[in-house]
């Protein structure tokens, strides 16, 4: 069984300098996600199940190995980052990115077994 942190998680590891990795599953009803304002951020073999970024931006951040799966991104804005073997999976592509690197960037749409 997998093991996934939670948005408290997550929005602590975005203040360290450290490269933010790991499992993170969100739910739909928070806000701690939205109108957020990420820069130069590393996130590094990382997979980030649900939440709403909406409204965020993410500025001169890496994803390297990065998932995302059924996020929602209205209104977001990736402004100068760099994407490398990204996917985003079962997510809406309503969102900007502009001045970006992308070396390997996939939007997919699959369907989830339920146990």
């Amino acid at each position: 069984m997998d093991t996934y942190m939670d948005d408290s998680a997550f929005l602590e590891a975005i203040k360290s300098s450290l490269p933010v990795s790991g499992k993170f599953k969100f739910g739909f009803h928070g806000e701690s996600l939205m109108d957020l304002d990420l820069k130069d951020i590393n996130f590094e073999n990382c997979e980030i199940h649900g939440g709403v970024f909406l409204s965020s931006g993410f500025r001169n951040c890496t994803f390297t190995r990065v998932l995302f799966r059924e996020s929602v991104f209205s209104g977001v804005a990736f402004t100068g980052c760099s994407f490398n073997q990204c996917r985003f999976s079962n997510v809406k592509p309503d969102f900007d990115i502009r001045d970006c690197d992308v070396k390997s960037f996939t939007i997919t749409e699959e369907t989830i077994e339920v146990a």
